[in-house]
């Protein structure tokens, strides 16, 4: 029907006439704050500015509700040289395929790091070096890519002249900082420190996602460390994120696998794990994240070895086989490693 009201209503209008029609209907939604309405009007009557500017003020919110599919075709409807050019056009691309795509994720977010770097914009250099971990991280291929993006954005952090707006975004760069210093970097005295203060910001009522990202970087410490009363307390603090609206399948995904694993040497933990680690296989399945199938399934077999039930870790490797990544150095060692049950 709407389809209909605007072919009726460009009957009779010349191209320069139904552009300025639909601008002008643009700027009216905007006026009365219908800004997801307006960004396509504005689209349509090639208003590139405004309609970049209200994408940059909706796509945190669109992402949040899970409306990711929303911004991206916001931004590919845009002409590829602008959206080259626009660092947080970028940025808003990558972050939408970082939830299906890690590997694409990163050849948008790479260039939009550069750009800001010639903009000298500190905060954007911290946004994009904290989604280029975590691209790194849920990819699951090679963990020596993390070294020059966990010094980018520490060095970012101690620069004076960057202060992080808010405490959900102190939340989202610490927590992925800290999982990529986690696995990466273990040999480092501060981790302790690191994991104590990412702990006491999950007390706090934040973002869904970030609180699930920065409880997978303390499931892994905690899983190292032996420090399984710290798990115990992020997950108090956490376990609501992971049922919560706008929580991210892939978020919840590597949350519940990474618990799971976490649990393997508490006590009495055996049905606990495997119901955490069936979870991520569903939400993995239900969301066609295949990407994940393989990693999943690796932990999963994993903790069955310490709870020595053979049969169950041939099936988690028959699984992780069937899915494997070539690419992942990961994949291919513990394959290696399968082989030789």
């Amino acid at each position: 029907f709407l389809r209909f009201l605007q072919a009726q209503a460009k009957k009779g209008r010349t191209e320069a006439e139904w552009k300025a029609l639909v601008v002008a209907s643009a700027e009216a939604l905007a006026t009365h704050g219908q800004m997801e309405e307006a960004v396509p009007l504005f689209i349509a009557g090639q208003r590139w500015e405004p309609a970049i500017r209200l994408i940059g003020t909706q796509a945190q919110a669109l992402l949040a509700l899970g409306r990711w599919q929303t911004v991206q075709q916001w931004i590919e409807s845009l002409p590829e040289p602008i959206r080259n050019a626009t660092p947080w056009l970028r940025f808003w691309l990558g972050m939408c395929r970082l939830r299906v795509d890690p590997a694409k994720a990163r050849l948008d977010l790479e260039p939009a790091f550069a750009l800001f770097q010639q903009g000298d914009d500190a905060l954007g250099q911290a946004f994009a070096a904290t989604a280029i971990n975590e691209a790194h991280m849920v990819e699951w291929v090679d963990y020596r890519r993390l070294d020059p993006w966990i010094a980018a954005l520490e060095a970012i952090l101690n620069r004076r002249d960057v202060a992080l707006p808010s405490l959900n975004t102190e939340l989202a760069v610490r927590a992925s900082l800290f999982t990529a210093i986690v696995l990466r970097q273990t040999y480092r005295e501060d981790i302790p420190l690191l994991a104590r203060q990412l702990t006491d910001l999950l007390r706090e009522d934040l973002d869904p996602n970030y609180k699930l990202l920065a409880a997978r970087g303390i499931f892994v410490y905690g899983a190292y460390s032996g420090d399984f009363m710290l798990t115990d307390e992020v997950v108090r603090y956490t376990e609501s994120a992971f049922y919560a609206p706008g929580a991210s399948a892939l978020n919840r995904a590597w949350y519940a696998a990474r618990l799971g694993f976490a649990l393997r040497y508490v006590r009495g933990s055996r049905e606990k794990a495997r119901a955490w680690f069936l979870k991520a296989r569903e939400i993995v399945r239900e969301h066609g994240l295949r990407f994940v199938e393989a990693p999943i399934a690796i932990y999963w077999a994993w903790a069955e070895e310490v709870f020595g039930e053979i049969g169950d870790i041939e099936r988690e490797l028959g699984i992780a086989k069937a899915h494997l990544n070539p690419a992942s150095r990961f994949e291919a060692a513990f394959h290696q490693m399968g082989m030789t049950f």
